[in-house]
């Protein structure tokens, strides 16, 4: 499950029955508060986050990495990760996104953001 806050980062919790919802990453990349994240449907563990600082930012997150745990609580500290690709451009800030079905690493945004912008 992916939280997006007002301290401009993103937490990525595991909430499988065995780590009873740990804390694992910290996405940390956005220079204003993060407002919506996706998880692109056909390539797991790359999320897409956007933010009031008008940016998209894409990361790769190590989904099958076993936490260390003991009873539910992370034995190691949380992971902090740094983005894998910034899209910029974008005009206002960034209040939703989602992923196309068909082709694997399109992100598609609102109406509202007037542009698309692609790699």
């Amino acid at each position: 499950m992916t939280t997006c806050c007002r301290d401009n980062n993103v937490r990525v919790f595991d909430v499988s029955v065995k780590s009873s919802g740990c804390l694992r990453y910290v996405l940390n990349g956005h220079s204003q508060r993060a407002f919506c994240a996706a998880w692109c449907p056909l390539s797991p563990g790359v999320v897409a986050t956007g933010s009031d600082d008008t940016n998209i930012l894409l990361w790769h997150v190590d989904l099958d990495a076993d936490p260390d745990t003991t009873a539910g609580k992370l034995v190691k500290p949380t992971t902090v990760l740094n983005p894998t690709m910034q899209l910029s451009g974008h005009k206002s800030n960034i209040r939703a996104l989602a992923w196309n079905y068909e082709c694997r690493y399109v992100p598609l945004l609102p109406k509202q953001s007037q542009t698309i912008h692609t790699r």
